[in-house]
């Protein structure tokens, strides 16, 4: 039994679906067996990025939603990868821009109930931009939000990507953004 779990793991079964491993664990509780299913799935980078007063943001299209979604530039941390170049490749796949100096806001769980998926979460003010290099696959449109107005989108529910909201919230509380939502 691995330290801090409190029931036995007595059996484990794993299935690749396309881009998912989904592990099926069968764990042990009070003599009882019970199926436990989660997504096995790489850590990811998200980036609250600034470029000359704004918001460097992209709609990307959510398959899963069916729906143009407001999100931060975020990806998977590929083999080998540091997280900190990890989240300048993706912002320059994605956005173009060119990270300055990656402030670390934390690292969050996307959603703990059914994945072990962590994201770990950058400031950046961009040193300026260049071509985008996003996959066929990834639909995306760029968006440049002056940074008083995405204040107001975080507030009132029209940007919905929690890890992005966790980005927005911890880059106010260490100062890199002033309480009117300005840049410091």
């Amino acid at each position: 039994m691995e330290h801090n779990r409190p029931y036995q793991v007595t059996r484990s079964e794993t299935h690749q679906i396309g881009r998912l491993t989904v592990v099926k664990d069968t764990i042990l509780i009070g003599g009882k067996e019970h199926p436990y299913t989660y997504v096995a799935y790489g850590d990811s980078v998200c980036v609250l990025p600034i470029y000359q007063g704004k918001v460097i943001a992209i709609e990307q299209y959510r398959h899963t939603l069916n729906s143009w979604e407001l999100e931060l530039p975020c990806g998977g941390i590929e083999r080998g990868e540091t997280p900190e170049n990890a989240a300048r490749r993706e912002l320059a796949e994605e956005t173009g821009c060119i990270a300055g100096e990656l402030v670390y806001l934390g690292k969050y769980y996307t959603n703990q109930g059914y994945s072990n998926a962590a994201c770990s979460v950058y400031f950046t003010r961009c040193i300026g931009r260049g071509p985008t290099q996003t996959e066929e696959t990834e639909l995306i449109r760029l968006c440049e939000i002056p940074v008083p107005d995405f204040q107001e989108m975080a507030e009132d529910g029209r940007f919905r990507l929690l890890i992005g909201l966790a980005a927005w919230y911890q880059a106010k509380r260490h100062g890199l953004l002033n309480a009117q939502g300005g840049e410091s």
